[in-house]
C-alpha cells in the first residue's frame, strides 16, 4: 500500500487508521499530543536498540519511525516539549508528516490554532521545515 492509496482512503477504515485494522499502523493513539509523543518514544527506541546492539559488519537495527500528525497533535503542549526532544536527541530517522486538516475538537483552527506549528517546531527541534525529525 503506497502513501498515496493509504491518504485517499485504501485504509480498511477511511479517515481511522487505528491499528490492528490497516496494514502498516502499528500504534494508534487517542489523547492530543500524544501521537507526536509516541512517535518521538518509538524513535528513541530504536536509536537505543542499534547503539546497544549494532556493530560494524552488523547491523540488526535500522529502520525509520514514520507518523501521521494533524492540527491536534501540534496544539498541545506534549506535542513541542516531544518534539523538542527530538532535536535534541538528534533523531535523524523519525519522519513526521503533518496533515494540516483545519480541524480541532473546538472548532476549526481559524479560530482557535493560528500559527504554523510545523514551521514553528522545526528549528526548535533541529530541523528544517519539512525535514525528518
Amino acid at each position: 500500500m503506497t502513501l498515496r492509496s493509504f491518504a485517499n482512503g485504501a485504509a480498511r477504515r477511511r479517515g481511522i487508521r487505528n491499528a490492528g485494522h490497516t496494514p502498516g499502523v502499528e500504534v494508534t493513539t487517542g489523547p492530543l499530543g500524544q501521537g507526536m509523543a509516541n512517535a518521538v518514544g518509538m524513535a528513541i527506541g530504536e536509536a537505543q536498540l542499534a547503539a546497544r546492539y549494532n556493530r560494524r559488519g552488523h547491523t540488526l537495527i535500522d529502520h525509520y519511525t514514520y507518523a501521521l500528525v494533524s492540527d491536534g497533535d501540534l496544539m498541545e503542549g506534549v506535542g513541542a516539549e516531544a518534539t523538542s526532544l527530538a532535536g535534541h536527541l538528534k533523531l535523524g530517522k523519525l519522519t513526521c508528516l503533518y496533515d494540516d486538516n483545519f480541524v480541532t475538537l473546538s472548532a476549526g483552527t481559524d479560530i482557535t490554532f493560528t500559527e504554523d506549528r510545523a514551521r514553528a517546531s522545526a528549528p526548535t527541534a533541529g530541523t528544517p521545515y519539512g525535514g525528518g525529525w
